[in-house]
């Protein structure tokens, strides 16, 4: 390599080395529960430190219950996170917890830092509650998928092999569902004479790449005789079963 190449090429590793160094960390404020005035001035005091600042009010993750941090590690991440929770202590927001790259399926990567923040006194609304349940589970007992709709709605969809097609046929269950006083979700159908309930539980399964969230509903009718809740003349296929549905956090 001769003088002048090598010359070139220390310049331009010199001037990359810069732009690594000053990039300008961005924050992702999620501001779904705060007001127009709590934001207002957690913004103008964010910005006046020199950060790039995105705003956005998408939901939380259902584990986050009060204020929160997430960032990558990186060079200068410390200081950049201990100025940041200063900053946000000196606005009556104290950090109560910090993750490190992700919360839920929200992710951040280098010189990118998630700030979750609630008012105090803050209750989650009754609503709040649904988060999550409305979803597609399909059947680990059965050949059925069941999806709970936003309106409250559900539909079971069930494959039944059908020998002279030498293809599946589509059975469909349709009703309506809610979550009772207990927490238990109870399905309705024209088709029943009898309603289904079912208890949500949910459950983490650690793996060697990614933890897996799992969300079941299990029947609590007996199922020992699931045809039991159908009308007499009614000839549908057993639904009474056990549904999941699993996600990597």
């Amino acid at each position: 390599m001769n003088q002048l190449i090598r010359n070139q090429f220390i310049t331009i590793f010199v001037v990359l080395t810069l732009i690594g160094c000053t990039t300008q960390t961005e924050v992702n404020l999620f501001a779904k529960y705060l007001d127009d005035k709590q934001l207002n001035k957690i913004t103008q005091k964010i910005e006046s430190a020199d950060y790039k600042l995105t705003v956005n009010y998408l939901p939380f993750p259902e584990t986050i219950s009060n204020n929160l941090l997430v960032y990558m590690p990186s060079d200068n991440s410390n200081s950049q996170v201990y100025g940041l929770m200063d900053l946000l202590e000196g606005l009556n927001y104290k950090i109560s917890s910090v993750n490190l790259a992700k919360v839920g399926n929200h992710r951040f990567t280098t010189n990118h830092i998630g700030i979750y923040l609630l008012p105090d006194g803050f209750i989650p609304a009754k609503e709040n509650t649904y988060m999550g349940i409305v979803n597609n589970y399909g059947s680990v007992t059965c050949p059925n998928n069941l999806s709970l709709n936003e309106d409250k709605s559900f539909r079971i969809e069930t494959e039944i092999w059908n020998t002279n097609k030498q293809d599946y046929d589509i059975e469909l269950t349709i009703g309506t569902w809610l979550v009772n006083k207990d927490d238990f979700i109870v399905l309705d159908s024209p088709d029943w004479k009898s309603k289904l309930t079912f208890k949500r539980r949910l459950s983490i399964e650690a793996s060697l790449e990614n933890n897996i969230q799992k969300a079941s509903l299990i029947p609590q009718y007996n199922i020992s005789q699931p045809g039991l809740y159908l009308k007499p003349d009614n000839k549908h296929v057993n639904v009474n079963c056990t549904y999941e549905l699993s996600m990597v956090i």
